[in-house]
């Protein structure tokens, strides 16, 4: 009698785009920085109108900073 049970892994990428493949960790981590940037804005435009507006320019500057980091750290 078998008592363990084998877990499936996920495959290495869950769709692909022309030549690109879109991995799932990818693909969480976009959603997730997307969900924080809407909810972090609609939060500051809730407390000051104008703290809203310098929670977009963070994130402009953020996107593109977290990229290159993660790359040169990787």
């Amino acid at each position: 009698m078998n008592l363990y049970t084998h877990i499936p892994t996920p495959p290495a990428s869950s769709f692909q785009i022309g030549e690109f493949n879109i991995h799932y960790y990818g693909l969480f981590i976009m959603v997730g920085f997307i969900l924080a940037a809407t909810w972090s804005y609609f939060r500051a435009k809730k407390i000051d109108l104008k703290i809203a507006d310098n929670v977009l320019n963070i994130l402009i500057v953020l996107l593109p900073s977290a990229i290159v980091g993660a790359r040169l750290y990787y």
